[in-house]
């Protein structure tokens, strides 16, 4: 996180404060809509890349699968390939090990 305040010299006042996150997920977006909307555009931007609901899935890779990427309960179902669900995959093998 960077900060820039300009200050006007002879009044000593603060003319105009600039402030950006290196964190991409920090944005003025509120909707999964407008994310995709934007990473749609921008497919190779730090927040088309990122991953705003830390399910384990690009912003980008939810937007093109129909995911919503500020919600990492449907995840599963984007990642899903159809030949083998990473994810069932995943259960029975957290099952087996609570099993031993």
């Amino acid at each position: 996180m960077w900060t820039v305040t300009v200050t006007d010299k002879q009044t000593q006042q603060s003319v105009q404060t600039i402030s950006r996150s290196s964190d991409p997920c920090s944005n003025t977006y509120t909707s999964s809509a407008q994310i995709c909307t934007y990473v749609t555009a921008n497919p190779t931007s730090p927040l088309a890349l990122a991953d705003c609901d830390n399910g384990g899935i690009s912003n980008i890779i939810e937007c093109q699968n129909g995911g919503d990427p500020l919600s990492p309960s449907d995840d599963c179902n984007v990642i899903n390939s159809g030949v083998v669900d990473i994810c069932d995959t995943w259960q029975q093998i957290q099952q087996a090990h609570w099993r031993m």
